[in-house]
């Protein structure tokens, strides 16, 4: 029977060197794999930078007044839709007291200037200001508290939005004044008043009341305005950045008229 041969022995000189080699070239494999994943990603996939979302403060707006320089009656003459507007600017008081008068809290209960069927109070009042004194241009939202009065707006988004509004909205009235309102309503809020059953005809009903609300506080303020409802309501959406869970009923431009 042959005799078996003893199995080799690497010197331990020999075996260092080795152990290191191979340590090495595994290292230096698994930082190649790793460089091509990463390149990769780089070349298929867009890398976002962080975003953050910021809250801005709410501008407290001028107490509204209670005294006009037009009767109720005189007002009501002299109501017109006015689409032509001068280059003049507006000021806090005259923005203000326009969005007071369409949905601003009048008693500690939380009552409105407009009436809502149930108090459900499902409209919401933005502001693209474009030329207001001691204002940024942008989009607002409008404030007025629940059950005290906060009569405050918040910047929704900065920058003039003259052009894509006015596009979007389709009327030359839109791409040329100081101001725009935009009134919007959540048929949801409206339907959970009535037991989840739809009333969206109350919805644009208590729209419209805010609407004269807004003609006459604006004869009494010497502004002129216009309603303005034909329009897609998704192109105004996404120019302004509302919620798309709201429905754009309005679109108001107003300002000083020409003569």
């Amino acid at each position: 029977m042959p005799k078996k041969s003893a199995p080799k022995v690497i010197p331990a000189g020999r075996l260092v060197p080795l152990l290191a080699t191979a340590f090495i070239l595994a290292l230096s494999i698994f930082a190649y794999v790793t460089w091509l994943k990463s390149e990769s990603v780089k070349r298929g996939k867009k890398v976002e930078a962080p975003t953050t979302i910021e809250v801005a403060t709410p501008v407290n707006l001028p107490k509204p007044s209670l005294t006009g320089r037009l009767s109720l009656e005189a007002a009501l003459q002299a109501r017109r839709s006015r689409r032509d507007f001068t280059s003049d600017a507006l000021n806090l008081r005259q923005v203000g007291q326009m969005l007071w008068s369409a949905q601003g809290v009048t008693v500690d209960w939380g009552g409105r200037t407009a009436p809502s069927a149930k108090s459900a109070y499902p409209l919401t009042v933005y502001l693209a200001a474009y030329n207001v004194v001691d204002l940024a241009p942008g989009i607002y939202k409008y404030l007025p508290g629940k059950l005290e009065a906060a009569h405050q707006i918040q910047l929704l988004k900065k920058g003039d939005f003259r052009v894509s509004l006015g596009e979007a909205i389709g009327q030359n009235a839109a791409t040329n004044p100081p101001a725009l309102l935009i009134i919007t309503g959540d048929m949801e809020i409206m339907a959970k008043a009535f037991d989840n059953v739809r009333r969206d005809n109350n919805v644009y009903l208590e729209a419209g009341h805010a609407a004269q609300n807004l003609y006459l506080e604006a004869e009494s303020l010497k502004l002129g305005m216009v309603t303005i409802a034909g329009f897609d309501g998704a192109e105004v959406v996404q120019a302004a950045g509302i919620p798309s869970s709201e429905t754009i009923i309005y679109a108001i431009p107003f300002g000083i008229p020409k003569p």
